[in-house]
């Protein structure tokens, strides 16, 4: 047994021998749920677009998970990869129903995930220059995709 060697919970007993430091005091808010605290998550904002923008996010996630979990099962579980064709496809945006599905899902994703990238844009750069050319290629690339995604969904032509 050498100098300030623990064994089995039990201290050896040598002139080095210190105590334990005691433990840290725990701060303040750690008692508070972490989109409370400063520096946290994003609190819930108290008006404004911001507002709109955080109950959106929770509302379009809730969403997705449905929308995602149902074209999951259908396009991956019920039909499989060999089954999928241009004919399936032709015959699945024949309705109205499927085009409407697969719309909303495409537009839920893109806004829901434009606005996460647009809170990373505001946590992680400083206000100015940057972060308005930051945004504006973000606002750019989500209005391009979402507009040739509503575009392929609208103008297809079942043959």
């Amino acid at each position: 047994m050498g100098s300030g060697v623990v064994l089995y919970g039990e201290a050896t007993l040598s002139m080095n021998h210190h105590p334990p430091p005691s433990p840290l005091p725990s701060p303040p808010e750690a008692d508070q749920p972490l989109a409370e605290r400063e520096g946290g998550a994003h609190p819930r904002p108290s008006g404004g677009i911001e507002l709109y923008a955080w109950l959106f996010m929770r509302i379009s996630g809730l969403a997705l998970i449905f929308l995602a979990l149902g074209h999951l099962i259908i396009m991956h579980m019920i039909h499989t990869v060999d089954q999928i064709d241009y004919q399936f496809v032709a015959g699945r945006y024949a309705n109205l129903f499927w085009r409407g599905y697969d719309l909303t899902m495409l537009l839920l994703a893109m806004i829901h995930g434009a606005n996460g990238i647009r809170y990373l844009i505001d946590d992680y750069t400083r206000p100015g220059k940057r972060r308005t050319i930051w945004i504006r290629v973000l606002y750019t690339t989500t209005i391009v995709f979402a507009v040739l995604g509503t575009w392929v969904i609208a103008a297809f032509q079942p043959k």
